[in-house]
């Protein structure tokens, strides 16, 4: 990935969730550091593993800065249109909102809410096992002693 790519991927994601002028000023503060390593005798390469995913970036920036007022009913329609010319410019990649928006693990709650409900499932297979478990042992001894009195 080079810089323009990044600045071009972190723009979108921006632009899908907070006020243009807002992602504008970000992609520029972003701009300029990169500009600002460049000249302090940094390659773009190592300035751009430094900063990581564009989307991962973009996704912080939106959950750190609170939404604005009435961006909610103007998104709606930017969004569509941004998303209606994204598929018109990548058809692999469409909108697809998901169901599981809250297990984004990209944020640190997402995977705390991942890890409780693993723990909850861990939880619960023991708690079965552990219920059922004196029934399979008694299951088992009196299968021993049937196979043993069909021998005799």
């Amino acid at each position: 990935m080079n810089k323009l790519e990044f600045i071009k991927i972190l723009e979108e994601q921006l632009c899908l969730e907070m006020p243009k002028e807002q992602a504008t000023a970000h992609v520029q503060y972003y701009e300029r550091y990169i500009n600002d390593q460049i000249q302090a005798g940094k390659t773009e390469e190592d300035i751009l593993s430094i900063l990581g995913d564009p989307r991962l970036i973009a996704k912080t920036l939106v959950d750190t800065n609170p939404p604005q007022e009435n961006y909610q009913s103007q998104s709606e329609s930017s969004r569509d249109y941004y998303y209606e010319e994204t598929y018109q410019e990548n058809p692999r990649r469409p909108y697809r909102p998901s169901f599981f928006h809250w297990l984004d693990l990209s944020t640190w709650y997402g995977k705390a809410a991942a890890i409780i409900l693993a723990a909850l499932i861990v939880i619960l297979l023991i708690t079965l096992l552990s219920a059922l478990l004196p029934f399979l042992l008694c299951l088992i001894l009196i299968g021993f002693v049937i196979s043993y009195f069909r021998r005799r």
